[in-house]
């Protein structure tokens, strides 16, 4: 999957992803199980065995096979966890971006807000200056 594709990914999306892996996990564990089963089966054969090189040939085989299945499980979860850690550091270095960017932008509305207040209220401070002084004018054309 590429990074384009994780980042277009929905949060339900990713969670299926997850559960695919743990899917996947044990489905490892019941083969580890089926194996173990199978271990104790053949360990019952070698018991029967009538040599001990035929009883050790076979235990051979058994402990070659289990080790190949429990091998390939390890590699399987590490490789999972890797993914899932980059995924998970690659989704926060996005959200820290994103929230960035809009604080960023809300600090830009706040100075523009403010730039504005304060050109409306040196218009509203000229205007009842004005007014002010009108006022005094035409008081003092009033007769007293």
């Amino acid at each position: 999957m590429t990074d384009q594709e994780l980042k277009r990914m929905s949060r339900g999306d990713l969670i299926e992803i997850i559960y695919q892996y743990q899917s996947r996990e044990r489905e490892y564990v019941q083969k580890i199980s089926d194996l173990t089963e199978r271990l104790k089966d053949r360990s019952t054969k070698i018991e029967n065995a009538g040599s001990i090189a035929e009883a050790a040939l076979a235990l051979n085989q058994v402990f070659e096979a289990a080790q190949a299945a429990a091998d390939q499980y390890v590699a399987e979860v590490q490789s999972a966890n890797a993914d899932k850690g980059a995924q998970a550091q690659k989704i926060l270095s996005e959200a820290v971006s994103q929230a960035d960017t809009i604080r960023q932008q809300a600090q830009r509305e706040y100075d523009a807000m403010l730039e504005k207040a304060k050109q409306e209220c040196d218009a509203m401070y000229n205007k009842i200056t004005e007014l002010l002084r009108n006022y005094e004018e035409l008081r003092g054309l009033l007769p007293r």
